[in-house]
């Protein structure tokens, strides 16, 4: 079973030990004995941070900063989305005037 370590918070897991056999148990009294590590969902850009708190582990998603490729994505997925909505209104204009 593995240890975990939170940080100056009390919440957020700063380490993990899988395998404690190679720490003394002096190495290890802070730290928290558990079950198993809950797997990470993986969420587009965002970053993962375990916690533990009330005796369970969870992961809290965060934004992290985007890479300049990612922002491109964005963009060209925006651009994308406005100029479907644009001819949709565009066609919806023509319809009205057309009756």
């Amino acid at each position: 079973m593995p240890y975990i370590f939170l940080g100056e918070d009390n919440k957020t897991v700063e380490r993990i030990i899988y395998n404690a056999s190679s720490f003394t148990e002096d190495e290890l009294k802070d730290g928290i004995l558990v079950e198993e590590i809950p797997q990470e969902e993986p969420k587009r850009y965002k970053v993962a941070r375990l916690v533990y708190e009330s005796g369970r582990l969870f992961y809290h998603y965060v934004e992290r900063p985007l890479t300049p490729d990612e922002e491109i994505e964005i963009i060209k997925e925006e651009n994308e989305s406005l100029k479907q909505s644009q001819a949709e209104q565009d066609q919806l204009i023509m319809d009205l005037l057309l009756r």
